[in-house]
């Protein structure tokens, strides 16, 4: 059975937004299932209802080190992706989201929403699907300590799925 496809109104979010108030939310989903987009309405939504908002998007891609040694991982100068063990990357995607830890926090205090596109979940679901069985579990398991435990990363009040099909979600990616 495929679950319906996902329907994100102005309506929606607002009845989001009700159910959660002062919320951190972090939105996932794979490339192409319109996190950014959906992330983007959200805020809207929130504005629109005069609640303070600040947007975030992991990875950082900025001048930090980690961001650029994310950029070099993905561009292939440590291997292939796949040659790149899961917890090697997997920690260069937690030390981005560590090194905006204290931008995050101010931000969770200072606002009413706090949204990311991309977080936490997204590195245990790309990393994990490197590895299967007892490995993955293990990797699971470890990225949410160091995410969670050793960088003390705040938890979201609530995360959304973007469950989109990968054939749609690559015709979006390539318009």
């Amino acid at each position: 059975m495929n679950p319906a496809p996902p329907v994100t109104t102005a309506r929606t979010w607002a009845r989001i937004l009700d159910s959660v108030p002062g919320a951190f939310v972090a939105i996932e989903g794979i490339d192409g299932s319109g996190k950014g987009t959906q992330a983007g309405l959200l805020v809207q939504a929130a504005e629109r209802q005069s609640l303070s908002t600040s947007l975030f998007s992991f990875p950082l891609y900025d001048d930090n080190p980690f961001s650029i040694a994310i950029g070099d991982y993905l561009n292939g100068v440590f291997g292939t992706v796949d040659e790149v063990h899961a917890e090697l990357a997997g920690l260069l995607y937690a030390c981005d989201r560590f090194h905006a830890r204290p931008v995050l926090e101010q931000a969770i205090a200072a606002h009413d929403l706090v949204v990311c596109d991309r977080y936490v979940a997204s590195n245990l679901a790309h990393q994990g699907a490197k590895l299967a069985g007892d490995d993955r579990e293990r990797l699971i398991r470890w990225l949410t300590e160091v995410e969670f435990g050793e960088f003390e990363l705040p938890r979201p009040d609530l995360v959304v799925l973007l469950d989109l099909a990968p054939t749609a979600a690559q015709s979006l990616v390539s318009r």
